[in-house]
């Protein structure tokens, strides 16, 4: 998918076949003090802000429930910020696209509740996967439509990103995502297959045209959930 959109890039084995997976194999048993992990993914829940140089949890704050994700413009604006602001040895934007809700068109397809990411209350969410291998879905080709232009969508975000920061650019994935291979549709913790474990590795070299400014976002959402968990664990004294 990456090739037909993007172009030719090198590819990659992805040490995880979900995000938790990736995130586990990546980040734990590691010194990420030099690390900014700016991520729209709610499975950073499990981590807290004193494993990273920064963690920034756009999906506290970012979220717009209509579309049911993170559109990728806010993980974009502070992407841009810290980069130019803060100096950090690796700076990680984690998008949500082209994961599902597809939402490069107005209508859109698919939905996830924010609170219940990740398996609670799995009724409020729209799992395109499920619905295809209960027969519930049947247009497979509108989805893969829809699914490589979500990646069309994002990747124009990556570009404004590229644009605009110095250094190494590496754009990859934490995982890929089965399209009924196997009789496997989506992407379970664990699974082995290539059009899983297989992601792009596309390298390169950007210079900051200084063009664009980027929004600033009220990111107090997410400091305060931080600290609140922090003080749940008795990390910080309330007074």
């Amino acid at each position: 998918m990456y090739e037909d959109v993007v172009g030719e890039c090198d590819s990659v084995w992805s040490v995880g076949g979900a995000s938790p997976e990736w995130l586990t194999n990546t980040f734990e048993s590691r010194d990420n003090s030099d690390t900014a992990y700016i991520t729209g993914n709610p499975f950073s829940r499990e981590y807290h802000a004193s494993q990273f140089g920064m963690l920034d949890e756009v999906w506290q704050y970012g979220w717009d429930d209509q579309l049911g994700t993170v559109p990728p413009e806010p993980i974009t604006d502070r992407g841009i910020s810290v980069a130019r602001e803060q100096a950090y040895e690796r700076v990680i934007l984690h998008y949500m696209q082209p994961h599902y809700p597809f939402i490069a068109e107005e209508d859109t397809i698919g939905y996830i509740d924010r609170s219940a990411f990740g398996g609670v209350g799995e009724d409020t969410n729209e799992d395109i996967w499920t619905s295809i291998k209960l027969g519930e879905t049947t247009d497979i080709e509108k989805i893969r439509s829809a699914y490589w232009d979500n990646l069309r969508y994002v990747f124009d975000y990556v570009e404004l990103l590229m644009e605009n920061v110095d250094g190494t650019v590496v754009v990859t994935a934490d995982h890929g995502n089965a399209l009924g291979e196997f009789g496997i549709w989506g992407h379970p913790v664990g699974t082995p297959v290539p059009e899983v474990r297989r992601v792009p590795w596309d390298v390169y070299y950007c210079n900051d045209s200084r063009e664009y400014s980027p929004k600033e976002w009220d990111t107090r959402q997410s400091t305060t959930d931080v600290k609140q968990r922090l003080a749940d664990l008795g990390y910080v004294n309330e007074r």
